[in-house]
């Protein structure tokens, strides 16, 4: 699995299909835009979208992973969310001062974050990591403890 960025958008390919993380409320799962609560599958795609307490968000599942999409930095943390999100692998979050607390209370294998901000979230974190423009998942990302954070932009 690819993760890139285009457009200010985070992009994750697989088998030449793509799922582009678009806006706080849709994505484009292989040219079909979600942008209504509920659970679709398209190319071998499963997601669903789901909101909580007027939040959305989504649940993907690409190449055996579970990627969590959350498109806002204002979210409790509640049993629903843990719940509904799930083992996250990949968590795909605005890269703001406000979503550390979101990360510190989900265990994810992998962060994605995005935005202009993305330096302060790494930062506060005490990341310090370089952009690139394509990072290609291995499986050695979602084995251990340790969470590896993903920069990518253009």
């Amino acid at each position: 699995m690819d993760i890139t960025s285009r457009d200010n958008q985070i992009v994750i390919t697989s088998d030449k299909k793509e799922i582009i993380f678009s806006n706080p409320t849709s994505i484009v799962l292989d040219g079909m835009i979600i942008d209504f609560h509920g659970e679709y599958e398209k190319s071998g795609f499963m997601t669903t979208f789901h909101e909580v307490e007027g939040k959305p968000l989504f649940s993907l599942r690409v190449e055996g992973k579970n990627i969590a999409y959350i498109p806002t930095d204002v979210l409790e943390i509640t049993e629903n969310v843990v719940d509904f999100l799930g083992n996250i692998d990949i968590l795909i979050i605005p890269g703001n001062k406000n979503s550390t607390k979101i990360f510190e209370n989900l265990e994810a294998r992998m962060v994605v974050p995005y935005g202009e901000e993305t330096p302060l979230f790494l930062s506060s974190l005490g990341q310090n990591i370089e952009m690139v423009d394509k990072y290609k998942t291995k499986e050695t990302d979602f084995e251990g403890e340790a969470t590896v954070f993903v920069r990518v932009g253009n």
